[in-house]
């Protein structure tokens, strides 16, 4: 089995966003818990307040150094929870992803919150990697 599998069933509606329906991970694979990321630089300023495409790349460019500090890339996500402030900015996140996102993307939740840590920010993500070629024991 490759390091990770993608799960559809005929049985279930086609996504229509940017993700799949469910991920299967190799019993004995390491994961990477990663906490909700918010569109902050590295000198901790937020990026493009209120504006849901730039921060969700500013949040996706944040993932892909974090991920990369364990050998990872976005395409070892395995699972991301996305919180946003209004869920009408669905369109615009979901056009960021597509760019971030080749092959088989994660399995996915899009949630809409009354209000995140600060009042600039509109969207986190959280997420679930699997450790490329980890091995646990």
């Amino acid at each position: 089995m490759s390091h990770k599998q993608i799960v559809q069933s005929d049985r279930l509606n086609k996504p229509t966003g940017v993700f799949s329906q469910a991920v299967l991970v190799p019993a004995g694979r390491q994961l990477i818990f990663i906490s909700g990321l918010v569109s902050k630089d590295q000198s901790g300023e937020v990026v493009e307040p209120g504006e849901a495409g730039p921060q969700t790349r500013q949040i996706l460019e944040n993932m892909t150094a974090l991920l990369a500090e364990v050998g990872a890339s976005l395409d070892d996500l395995v699972k991301v929870t996305i919180f946003v402030t209004d869920i009408g900015d669905f369109a615009a996140i979901n056009d960021v992803r597509r760019e971030f996102f080749h092959g088989d993307p994660p399995a996915s939740t899009m949630v809409e919150v009354a209000a995140l840590i600060d009042k600039r920010l509109v969207i986190e993500i959280e997420a679930v990697a699997l450790v490329p070629g980890s091995a646990a024991g």
